[in-house]
């Protein structure tokens, strides 16, 4: 079943969220690519899911349906304090293996006390409470900012403006509808940064009559002052404009 299940996720959610099932998957993953988007879901789901399972099943079964793995019961089960004879558990190893554990306390009433698992179910209760308070403040602070640019003021390109969008850390540029390529040989995306650091980044015309005009920043670039037009052919300046703060 569980084959099943990874599988089915792994056809089915990939498409949509990667289907990362190991945490430290997700944390190298976000580290080298510098995307924290949603990273708190892929820590907080698995244990809730499996608190969710575990009071599921005590809720439907009861707390005697536990079911003990020992081979013997002779000294006592592993979820009980309370021991069973050699006559309870039978003769045979293998039918005892999975024979029910009596519950704490005396009589065969049930009675509420303080396992270790219900230790183990409040401590990852607290973690899983601490997890969304920190998604959640997470969340708040990388909540996708946008900006909008001056006019493109230049010899050739001179129309039109470009939105930058901030979404966990991560800048892209989309330019205008009215905005216009200048018709040259190869005009490229050119970004200045604060420091007055120039990238030289993806043209604008790629092959037939396809066009970049949005553009997703490289990591490295961590803010945006200028956003240029920039004639990679004859290494010339056709166009700039900038923001009115800084985008980061």
């Amino acid at each position: 079943m569980a084959a099943v299940l990874v599988g089915l996720y792994i056809t089915v959610e990939a498409p949509y969220s990667g289907m990362s099932m190991n945490p430290a998957r997700t944390v190298g993953s976000a580290v080298f690519a510098g995307t924290w988007t949603g990273w708190w879901i892929y820590f907080l789901a698995p244990g809730l899911g499996m608190l969710a399972a575990a009071e599921a099943f005590l809720r439907l079964r009861g707390p005697r349906a536990r079911l003990c793995a020992k081979l013997s019961h002779v000294e006592g089960c592993a979820a009980s304090s309370a021991s069973i004879t050699p006559a309870e558990a039978g003769t045979d190893p293998g039918a005892a293996a999975f024979s029910r554990c009596r519950p704490r306390g005396t009589g065969t009433a049930p009675v509420r006390d303080h396992t270790p698992e219900d230790a183990m179910r409040r401590m990852f209760a607290a973690v899983a409470m601490l997890v969304t308070l920190v998604g959640m403040t997470t969340a708040a602070t990388y909540a996708p900012k946008s900006f909008t640019s001056k006019p493109f003021m230049g010899v050739k390109a001179n129309t039109g403006t470009v939105t930058a969008t901030v979404d966990a850390g991560r800048i892209s540029l989309k330019v205008s509808d009215d905005f216009v390529i200048p018709d040259t040989l190869a005009p490229s995306w050119q970004i200045v940064d604060s420091k007055g650091n120039t990238y030289l980044l993806n043209q604008f015309r790629i092959k037939g009559d396809k066009t970049n005009r949005t553009l997703t920043l490289p990591a490295y670039i961590k803010d945006v002052a200028k956003v240029q037009v920039w004639c990679s052919f004859a290494e010339v300046l056709l166009g700039e404009t900038s923001f009115d703060t800084i985008v980061k």
